[in-house]
């Protein structure tokens, strides 16, 4: 879908109330994503595989491990790849947690490009950069976060 039309569906949509707007966006999302869970896995293997290489460098083996996920997303596939070619222990999703045992690994991948490319070719991984605060307000919404910082913020 062009993303100047999904901004568009998606600004309407935040003039609901809260619990409805909700409900419509979660419709319009199944009703466009007609991906297979297989063509799922394999859109989110490529970000597994730079974290492996991130962690096979630091000495972190997953193995038998407990994973905490924060913001697993519309699909959580994340998790599937955690639990399945990591051989982690268990993995539990959370968008917050205070809590943490000794021995856990937190990990927080954070894909620093514009999320609207994926669903329309015409714009560049960066291009949520060239818009100022006010703008970016103008074009973004809950249903479409984009974290816009860069390493030096962290």
């Amino acid at each position: 879908m062009n993303h100047k039309l999904k901004t568009i569906l998606f600004k309407t949509l935040t003039l609901l109330p809260n619990k409805v707007d909700d409900y419509f966006y979660h419709k319009i999302q199944s009703s466009f994503d007609k991906l297979t869970l297989e063509d799922r896995l394999k859109s989110v293997e490529p970000t597994y595989l730079r974290l492996s290489k991130v962690l096979n460098n630091l000495n972190i083996d997953l193995k038998d491990k407990t994973i905490f996920e924060f913001g697993s997303g519309w699909f959580p596939g994340m998790p599937y790849f955690f639990k399945y070619k990591s051989e982690a222990k268990k993995v539990y999703t959370f968008d917050i947690n205070k809590h943490f045992k000794k021995e856990t690994y937190v990990i927080h991948f954070i894909s620093p490009s514009d999320l609207r490319k994926h669903n329309d070719s015409n714009l560049s991984l960066q291009v949520f950069l060239q818009y100022s605060k006010e703008q970016w307000n103008k074009i973004h919404t809950k249903f479409d976060y984009h974290n816009r910082l860069r390493l030096p913020s962290f």
